[in-house]
């Protein structure tokens, strides 16, 4: 048996979006075997602008700020 599955969140407040899609195949009645790709988009990350000591400290922006993962995984049911 496979088992497919597609999530999509932004949360436009915050310019937060992720997409993932992915499928889980039965191996044996117990065992399966689960892969999925996730993709994440922050947007536009800032570092403070102060240094633990109070001192000014330079700023970094990162325009784009994403990542792409791939997961491979083995699930056991005990029941």
């Amino acid at each position: 048996q496979k088992t497919a599955y597609e999530i999509y969140q932004c949360d436009w407040s915050s310019d937060v979006c992720s997409s993932d899609l992915g499928t889980e195949i039965d191996l044996t009645e117990r065992l399966s075997l689960d892969a999925g790709y996730r993709y994440i988009n922050f947007g536009e990350a800032r570092s403070s602008t102060r240094g633990s000591d109070g001192s000014t400290v330079p700023t970094i922006t990162v325009k784009q700020l994403e990542a792409h993962e791939v997961r491979v995984g083995l699930r056991y049911a005990f029941n």
